[in-house]
């Protein structure tokens, strides 16, 4: 789902950052709507192009009409839990850059499951400071734009 401004009058808020973070697509996927749409929404009112699912399976059927840059992932969700997802997500779109969340504490044993598969993922804490979750954003950005710039050239 794309996250749209609703007022037909207003225009989205100018912001003061690069034009080429809309370049960047985002993937948020957790089983709260709430935390995914209301991280979308800060992620678009930044400038990045973001959209949301639910579940870890729908993720993965968006991802087959889109490419996204960054994935950012609940750790703990049913049936697809945040590593199975991450490892589907790194298999079909390997230059994607994975951000694990979780509100649990026990996010620890998926973690070591996901170095078992040679998968390394940071995970931050929920809540996320939008400040370190943008500071974080602001790295991988510039990986993204990094590694897209070595492969055109």
């Amino acid at each position: 789902m794309k996250i749209v401004h609703v007022s037909p009058t207003a225009s989205p808020p100018e912001t003061k950052l690069s034009p080429s973070r809309r370049n960047i697509h985002i993937l948020v996927v957790d089983d709260s709507a709430s935390v995914a749409a209301t991280l979308a929404m800060l992620l678009e009112s930044e400038g990045y192009s973001a959209i949301f699912a639910l579940s870890g399976g729908a993720a993965l059927e968006m991802l087959s009409g889109i490419a996204v840059d960054v994935a950012i992932i609940d750790i703990t969700m049913p049936v697809f839990d945040g590593i199975e997802t991450a490892a589907a997500i790194c298999k079909k779109l390997k230059a994607c850059k994975i951000l694990l969340m979780s509100g649990s504490s026990d996010a620890t044993s998926l973690l070591d499951r996901a170095r078992e598969l040679n998968l390394q993922f940071e995970i931050l804490a929920k809540p996320i400071p939008p400040r370190e979750l943008l500071a974080k954003l602001e790295f991988l950005a510039a990986q993204v734009k990094t590694s897209s710039a070595s492969t055109t050239t």
